[in-house]
């Protein structure tokens, strides 16, 4: 099993759904713009990496992820 520590570069936020590939190499988050539930899911974003999470490309912003 391979442990993961938190990442201080990640975008701010709070992170509906977290995807990681075996080796940890390629990863995905549905982020939502707010901290808490109330925050319209317009405003979530998808995010990847392909370099175990040093750095995050914004794929998509502005959507409706429910």
């Amino acid at each position: 099993m391979k442990a993961y520590a938190q990442n201080p570069t990640l975008p701010g936020g709070y992170y509906n759904s977290v995807a990681l590939s075996g080796s940890g190499q390629y990863q995905a988050l549905a982020q939502r713009a707010e901290s808490d539930d109330t925050t319209c899911p317009t405003q979530a974003a998808l995010l990847t990496s392909c370099d175990f999470g040093r750095t995050w490309t914004t794929r998509l912003s502005g959507q409706n992820f429910v």
